[in-house]
């Protein structure tokens, strides 16, 4: 029977942190550049060609989760590439380290450490260029489309909590867990082609969520309601909805722990299996 220090060692875990580390700082240092320009050259294209609002809320906040779920669950595809190759297969799992190890390793750093950098990354973005737009608005005064009331400066997005016009930040945050996840374990569980093939999974799974959501459990609402991802709604015969019928506070907040922790642990586990399994 194994003993515990054959499954996890903090010691051997932080040597093979710094051993990472050592061989893949230059290119994640590279790779966080490279997401802070692209953000830089996204919001640049809005401030050149957008006639009416500049930066807001709305668009801080889709920038901020379009990236983080792309590049996210690239990068998760990316940190067992070895294993799609014979020789990179052999020298990964020779490594001197507990399969539990390698695994808490990848986590580290494409869960952690890339949260983390990602987060910072964007808002040395965002909190210069919306500054930027601000001061645009203040001016040049712009209107809304077809009235006298004029644009407002936009408050800086929080991606930690839920704000007006986006009240679902904290499902959007909690779901990138485990999208992160899935892509961890087809980045195991596939030899070739693993991002696609996990795009693949992926969008099979939200279309399976989507035709539940929409058709499964709109069946079984009362005339003239419909559900829209935990909120239901009632439309009056012109199609204005007037009543709504949100989860309780506290539902909610299970909901939100369920998705952003039970699920990416469920995944988890499962590629730490499956790594056990591995062969090249």
């Amino acid at each position: 029977m194994n003993s515990h220090s054959d499954i996890f060692s903090f010691h051997r875990w932080w040597l093979l942190v710094t051993k990472h580390w050592s061989e893949n700082y230059r290119r994640y240092l590279l790779f966080l550049l490279a997401i802070g320009g692209l953000l830089l050259a996204w919001f640049s294209f809005i401030l050149m060609v957008s006639q009416l609002i500049l930066i807001d809320t709305f668009m801080q906040f889709a920038a901020y989760f379009a990236g983080l779920y792309l590049v996210g669950c690239f990068y998760a595809s990316w940190l067992f590439a070895d294993l799609s190759s014979t020789q990179g297969g052999i020298g990964f799992l020779s490594l001197p380290a507990s399969h539990l190890e390698k695994l808490l390793c990848a986590l580290f750093f494409g869960v952690i450490l890339f949260f983390i950098g990602y987060t910072l990354v964007f808002y040395l973005v965002d909190i210069p260029i919306l500054h930027l737009s601000n001061s645009i608005l203040v001016k040049y005064p712009r209107n809304y489309q077809n009235t006298t009331l004029p644009i407002q400066p936009a408050p800086l997005y929080n991606v930690f909590s839920n704000q007006a016009f986006i009240p679902e930040t904290r499902t959007f945050l909690a779901g990138f867990f485990s999208a992160q996840a899935l892509f961890f374990l087809g980045s195991v569980y596939f030899t070739r082609w693993t991002f696609i093939r996990s795009v693949i999974v992926g969008l099979l799974c939200l279309l399976t969520f989507v035709v539940i959501d929409a058709k499964l459990i709109n069946f079984f609402l009362p005339s003239g309601w419909h559900d829209v991802f935990f909120l239901w709604v009632y439309n009056d015969a012109d199609q204005h909805p007037v009543r709504y019928v949100r989860l309780p506070h506290t539902t909610g907040k299970i909901l939100n722990i369920f998705i952003a922790v039970c699920a990416p642990l469920f995944l988890w586990i499962i590629t730490w299996q499956r790594l056990k399994e591995k062969e090249v």
